[in-house]
């Protein structure tokens, strides 16, 4: 069987009705003037209503988003356990669906989880600083001085015992290789008719048909995907698993739950900064495809709490989804910002840019932002790159290259054992200082006055983030 998709499902309407003229006209032209005619081809049924659908009833399929599959990196074992039994019970009763493109994207993105997991934990280990106090040479030998040596020794201890028990979690966890406790569970489920293929043999997995038709949808901004145009898959991923959920609905005529986390606008109707209704593109295209069954996008937890799955286990993936799709939003809204030197930053949201003549004030900038104060300091090397080195005021600096915006940042990860390092221009630096906090930076632009340059200057953008924060890449 091919991996990969073939032809989307037919958009004419079950009468035989050729519906793809709307389609054929508005690409013909210059402008889209046919483009309702072309997302709502046929009328009948057009204003039927999409109201009742619910996981609890057993005629009802369920589709899993890859965000759906990540999830459960982000909740306990207990959680995991119910919801690998509500995903058993929709198997058994042949309601559950994944489509194959999903299990790719989760396959691609599972260690990225895996990896943020050992970041936290690590970073947070780092913040466990040890115990030290300058005793003043006068109170030598009191019994409370002994006292507090005592106490000093034992928490330095304790602190070797825990920094030994966190390696100890993080080798396990590096040593998984699709045996971590989600992939085994999927492992299990997620065999035979579970897994939705477009498939050549079919006549649905044409790949030059898909495309083709996917071209023609993103000159129409027909959803869903054609808003991920600037991803290197032009976002034909969304496509594709719509084109799964398509196939369902034609073979089964059933109505769809399709779980996913993101809000997106090509999936929903968004109002107050949320996903309030599912386009109506896609729940008529499903409507014609599947003889008028209807469509419903939902959160992983109100498809929980609709199969009865305990309210503590609802109530905690609600907070994983929620946290899950904040991360998504800030990393597809970090907009640039100019930042005055040492004035205060609105958000660690966004990115902040600054410029810097680095030949005044030693070559110290004093930075403050709204999580904390960064001392960093700066000396020339060229007009492609500078050195940067570390102050009193830092507990750590290092280098990163090849980095892209929204990557993760571990500074434990990388080295930071030296005093000074050279970074390039477009590379990044990581500064942690003294309360573990971090500064993620990007070199924009160097300036050197002995090479023609009239100042000496360091640009760069960066983003301030508190301890516990998984810092990424600006």
């Amino acid at each position: 069987m091919s991996d990969e998709p073939k032809s989307a499902p037919k958009s004419d309407d079950k009468s035989g009705k050729d519906t793809n003229q709307g389609n054929k006209a508005v690409n013909a032209g210059s402008t889209d003037i046919w483009s309702l005619e072309a997302a709502f081809p046929d009328v009948t049924g057009l204003l039927s209503s999409s109201m009742g659908i619910s996981a609890a009833n057993d005629d009802t399929l369920v589709l899993l988003d890859t965000n759906a599959l990540l999830l459960p990196y982000r909740v306990g074992k207990e959680d995991l356990t119910e919801i690998e039994k509500a995903y058993a019970s929709l198997i058994e009763s042949g309601r559950l669906f994944v489509p194959a493109r999903v299990l790719r994207e989760f396959v691609k993105n599972r260690d990225g989880r895996l990896a943020e997991i050992v970041q936290s934990i690590s970073d947070k280990s780092s913040s466990i600083k040890p115990a030290s106090v300058d005793i003043p040479p006068l109170l030598n030998g009191l019994p409370e001085t002994r006292a507090l040596d005592t106490a000093s020794a034992a928490l330095k201890e304790a602190r070797s015992t825990y920094l030994k028990a966190v390696e100890g979690l993080v080798e396990v966890i590096k040593q998984w290789r699709g045996n971590d406790p989600v992939t085994l569970m999927y492992q299990g489920h997620f065999t035979g008719d579970v897994v939705v293929q477009l498939d050549e043999e079919q006549g649905d997995g044409d790949r030059s048909k898909i495309e083709a038709e996917w071209k023609r949808r993103q000159t129409s901004k027909v959803p869903p995907g054609y808003k991920d145009a600037a991803k290197a898959d032009t976002g034909i991923g969304d496509f594709l698993i719509w084109k799964v959920m398509l196939k369902l609905g034609e073979q089964r005529g059933k109505d769809l739950i399709f779980v996913t986390g993101e809000e997106k606008s090509d999936w929903f109707v968004r109002g107050g900064g949320v996903g309030l209704y599912p386009r109506p593109e896609l729940v008529d295209e499903y409507r014609r495809a599947s003889n008028g069954a209807r469509l419903r996008i939902s959160k992983l937890a109100d498809v929980l709490d609709e199969l009865k799955v305990s309210g503590d286990v609802v109530e905690e993936v609600r907070k994983a989804e929620e946290q899950a799709n904040n991360a998504v939003i800030s990393a597809r809204t970090l907009q640039p910002t100019i930042n005055i030197f040492a004035a205060p930053v609105a958000s660690s949201v966004l990115v902040h840019a600054i410029s810097f003549d680095y030949s005044t004030n030693d070559g110290i900038l004093h930075l403050q932002t709204s999580i904390g104060h960064f001392e960093l300091s700066f000396s020339k090397a060229s007009d492609r790159s500078i050195y940067i080195i570390r102050t009193n005021e830092c507990e750590r600096i290092a280098r990163a290259k090849n980095l892209s915006q929204g990557d993760l940042v571990s500074i434990s990860s990388l080295d930071s054992t030296s005093r000074t390092y050279k970074v390039n221009l477009g590379d990044v630096f990581v500064v942690e200082n003294l309360q573990s906090q971090i500064l993620v930076g990007r070199i924009t632009h160097i300036a050197d006055d002995s090479r023609g340059a009239p100042a000496d200057e360091v640009s760069f953008v960066y983003r301030a983030f508190d301890n516990g924060e998984l810092p990424i890449a600006p």
